[in-house]
């Protein structure tokens, strides 16, 4: 009867050794499959966020054209020209040649 005891006693241990490796490598498997896809959702953010500087570049430079169209609106070359081209305005020195179409 003491073998059968023993030999119970050392299956229960190896069950328990077995039921902790089993537990370990289910919380590996885990582990890696949220690893995989933190490291897909980085990758796609990492696209997003260069979109997005890309984006905040062209809205600076477009802000320094528009910085610099209103400081031009308020010339008198700018006057100028739109009397010219929208009105059809001279001065009255200048001639005005028109083509013959």
């Amino acid at each position: 009867m003491y073998k059968k005891a023993a030999f119970r006693q050392d299956n229960s241990k190896i069950r328990s050794l077995a039921f902790v490796v089993g537990l370990f490598l289910f919380l590996f498997v885990i582990m890696k499959y949220d690893s995989m896809n933190l490291e897909k959702k980085k990758a796609e953010l990492e696209t997003q966020y260069e979109t997005l500087v890309d984006q905040i570049e062209e809205q600076n430079a477009r802000t320094e054209e528009l910085k610099a169209l209103k400081t031009y609106t308020k010339t008198k070359k700018y006057a100028e020209q739109v009397a010219k081209e929208k009105l059809g305005l001279v001065y009255s020195d200048e001639i005005v040649f028109k083509s013959a179409q």
